[in-house]
Protein backbone atom coordinates (compact mmCIF):
# COMPACT_ATOMS: atom_id res chain seq x y z
CA UNK A 1 0.00 0.00 0.00
CA UNK A 2 2.76 2.56 0.93
CA UNK A 3 4.52 1.44 -2.95
CA UNK A 4 1.04 2.40 -3.98
CA UNK A 5 0.82 5.69 -2.43
CA UNK A 6 4.32 6.19 -3.99
CA UNK A 7 3.51 5.61 -7.03
CA UNK A 8 -0.22 7.82 -6.42
CA UNK A 9 2.13 10.83 -5.49
CA UNK A 10 4.71 10.55 -8.39
CA UNK A 11 2.13 10.49 -10.47
CA UNK A 12 -0.03 13.59 -9.63
CA UNK A 13 2.53 15.17 -9.47
CA UNK A 14 3.58 14.47 -13.11
CA UNK A 15 0.58 15.46 -14.72
CA UNK A 16 -0.20 18.54 -12.46
CA UNK A 17 3.15 19.61 -13.08
CA UNK A 18 2.80 20.15 -16.96
CA UNK A 19 -1.51 20.03 -16.97
CA UNK A 20 -1.80 23.37 -14.53
CA UNK A 21 -0.06 25.47 -16.74
CA UNK A 22 -2.11 23.73 -20.30
CA UNK A 23 -3.02 26.88 -21.55
CA UNK A 24 0.70 28.50 -20.91
CA UNK A 25 2.56 25.29 -22.57
CA UNK A 26 0.21 25.42 -25.50
CA UNK A 27 -0.56 29.07 -26.21
CA UNK A 28 3.22 30.07 -25.78
CA UNK A 29 5.48 27.55 -26.52
CA UNK A 30 3.22 26.14 -29.43
CA UNK A 31 1.18 28.71 -30.75
CA UNK A 32 -2.19 27.96 -30.23
CA UNK A 33 -4.76 31.48 -30.01
CA UNK A 34 -5.94 31.58 -26.93
CA UNK A 35 -9.10 30.67 -28.19
CA UNK A 36 -8.44 27.27 -28.49
CA UNK A 37 -7.64 26.29 -25.32
CA UNK A 38 -11.44 25.54 -24.75
CA UNK A 39 -11.25 23.46 -27.83
CA UNK A 40 -7.82 21.57 -26.86
CA UNK A 41 -9.45 20.85 -23.85
CA UNK A 42 -12.86 19.37 -25.05
CA UNK A 43 -10.61 17.18 -27.02
CA UNK A 44 -9.18 15.69 -23.61
CA UNK A 45 -12.64 15.69 -22.22
CA UNK A 46 -14.22 13.82 -25.18
CA UNK A 47 -11.67 11.07 -25.26
CA UNK A 48 -11.50 10.94 -21.36
CA UNK A 49 -15.17 10.32 -21.14
CA UNK A 50 -15.23 7.60 -23.58
CA UNK A 51 -11.98 5.79 -21.95
CA UNK A 52 -13.48 6.15 -18.74
CA UNK A 53 -16.24 4.18 -19.97
CA UNK A 54 -14.48 1.51 -21.90
CA UNK A 55 -11.48 1.31 -18.93
CA UNK A 56 -13.76 -0.44 -16.81
CA UNK A 57 -14.01 -3.57 -17.29
CA UNK A 58 -10.18 -3.94 -17.26
CA UNK A 59 -9.23 -2.73 -14.33
CA UNK A 60 -10.76 -5.22 -12.10
CA UNK A 61 -9.08 -7.93 -14.03
CA UNK A 62 -5.41 -6.37 -14.74
CA UNK A 63 -5.30 -3.60 -11.91
CA UNK A 64 -0.82 -2.93 -11.83
CA UNK A 65 -0.75 -3.76 -15.72
CA UNK A 66 -3.74 -1.11 -16.17
CA UNK A 67 -1.73 1.49 -13.83
CA UNK A 68 1.79 0.13 -15.73
CA UNK A 69 -0.34 1.00 -19.24
CA UNK A 70 -1.86 4.28 -18.20
CA UNK A 71 1.77 5.50 -17.05
CA UNK A 72 3.63 4.02 -20.57
CA UNK A 73 1.41 5.92 -22.54
CA UNK A 74 1.74 9.29 -19.99
CA UNK A 75 5.43 8.70 -20.66
CA UNK A 76 5.02 8.60 -24.42
CA UNK A 77 2.94 12.07 -23.82
CA UNK A 78 6.13 13.85 -22.03
CA UNK A 79 8.10 12.41 -24.65
CA UNK A 80 6.21 13.63 -27.59
CA UNK A 81 5.18 16.85 -25.94
CA UNK A 82 9.42 17.14 -25.16
CA UNK A 83 10.21 16.09 -28.67
CA UNK A 84 7.54 18.08 -30.33
CA UNK A 85 5.73 21.03 -28.69
CA UNK A 86 5.99 23.58 -31.54
CA UNK A 87 3.86 21.08 -33.80
CA UNK A 88 0.12 21.64 -33.26
CA UNK A 89 -0.62 18.49 -34.93
CA UNK A 90 1.75 16.17 -32.20
CA UNK A 91 0.39 18.38 -29.41
CA UNK A 92 -3.54 17.48 -30.23
CA UNK A 93 -2.23 13.87 -31.06
CA UNK A 94 -0.51 14.05 -27.06
CA UNK A 95 -3.85 15.89 -25.68
CA UNK A 96 -5.77 13.28 -26.81
CA UNK A 97 -3.27 10.15 -25.48
CA UNK A 98 -2.82 12.61 -21.91
CA UNK A 99 -6.49 12.21 -21.47
CA UNK A 100 -6.65 8.11 -22.40
CA UNK A 101 -4.19 7.81 -20.13
CA UNK A 102 -5.14 9.90 -17.25
CA UNK A 103 -8.58 8.42 -17.24
CA UNK A 104 -6.81 4.71 -17.39
CA UNK A 105 -4.77 5.77 -14.44
CA UNK A 106 -7.17 7.27 -12.02
CA UNK A 107 -9.67 4.26 -12.32
CA UNK A 108 -6.99 1.93 -11.98
CA UNK A 109 -5.13 3.61 -9.11
CA UNK A 110 -7.76 3.85 -6.89
CA UNK A 111 -8.96 0.05 -7.46
CA UNK A 112 -5.36 -1.11 -7.02
CA UNK A 113 -5.14 1.00 -3.69
CA UNK A 114 -8.00 -0.29 -2.60
CA UNK A 115 -7.12 -4.04 -2.96
CA UNK A 116 -4.78 -3.29 -0.96
CA UNK A 117 -5.93 -0.79 1.74
CA UNK A 118 -4.70 -2.47 5.26
CA UNK A 119 -7.84 -0.82 6.86
CA UNK A 120 -11.14 -0.43 5.97
CA UNK A 121 -12.03 1.04 1.95
CA UNK A 122 -13.55 4.44 3.32
CA UNK A 123 -10.08 4.83 5.56
CA UNK A 124 -7.83 3.23 2.41
CA UNK A 125 -9.44 6.04 0.18
CA UNK A 126 -8.88 8.67 2.73
CA UNK A 127 -5.17 8.13 2.36
CA UNK A 128 -5.28 7.71 -1.37
CA UNK A 129 -6.83 11.01 -1.54
CA UNK A 130 -4.53 12.73 0.59
CA UNK A 131 -1.65 11.47 -1.03
CA UNK A 132 -3.58 12.26 -4.70
CA UNK A 133 -4.01 15.50 -3.73
CA UNK A 134 -0.73 16.06 -2.32
CA UNK A 135 0.94 14.79 -5.29
CA UNK A 136 -1.19 17.67 -7.20
CA UNK A 137 0.15 20.79 -4.86
CA UNK A 138 3.90 19.11 -5.21
CA UNK A 139 3.66 19.18 -9.14
CA UNK A 140 1.90 22.33 -9.69
CA UNK A 141 3.87 23.93 -7.46
CA UNK A 142 7.20 22.75 -8.63
CA UNK A 143 5.52 23.68 -11.95
CA UNK A 144 5.62 27.42 -11.51
CA UNK A 145 9.13 27.27 -10.58
CA UNK A 146 10.05 25.61 -13.88
CA UNK A 147 7.51 28.06 -15.55
CA UNK A 148 9.45 31.21 -13.35
CA UNK A 149 12.68 30.12 -13.74
CA UNK A 150 13.04 28.09 -17.28
CA UNK A 151 9.95 28.40 -19.44
CA UNK A 152 6.92 26.40 -20.28
CA UNK A 153 9.17 24.45 -22.97
CA UNK A 154 10.62 22.47 -19.43
CA UNK A 155 7.51 21.46 -17.83
CA UNK A 156 6.96 18.12 -20.20
CA UNK A 157 10.63 17.10 -19.67
CA UNK A 158 10.18 17.48 -16.06
CA UNK A 159 7.11 15.41 -16.25
CA UNK A 160 8.63 12.87 -18.47
CA UNK A 161 11.75 12.21 -15.23
CA UNK A 162 9.03 11.90 -12.55
CA UNK A 163 6.80 9.70 -14.46
CA UNK A 164 9.81 7.87 -15.27
CA UNK A 165 10.31 7.20 -11.45
CA UNK A 166 6.67 6.30 -11.05
CA UNK A 167 7.22 4.00 -13.74
CA UNK A 168 9.96 1.95 -12.32
CA UNK A 169 8.35 1.82 -9.09
CA UNK A 170 4.93 0.09 -10.99
CA UNK A 171 7.86 -2.60 -12.22
CA UNK A 172 9.54 -3.24 -8.42
CA UNK A 173 5.58 -4.22 -7.20
CA UNK A 174 5.23 -7.39 -9.41
CA UNK A 175 2.12 -8.29 -11.29
CA UNK A 176 3.32 -6.54 -14.23
CA UNK A 177 4.55 -8.77 -16.62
Amino acid sequence: FIRIMFITALTTWAMSMSWTFFGTLFTDVTGFADGTVPILLFVGGVVGVATTWLVARYVDRWPVKSVAFGQALLLLVWVGLSLGIHSKAVVVAMIAVEALAWSVIVVAMVNWALRHTPWTSDLGNGVYATVFNLGNAIGSTLGAVILGVWGARWLPVSSLAVTTAALVLIFTVGGVM
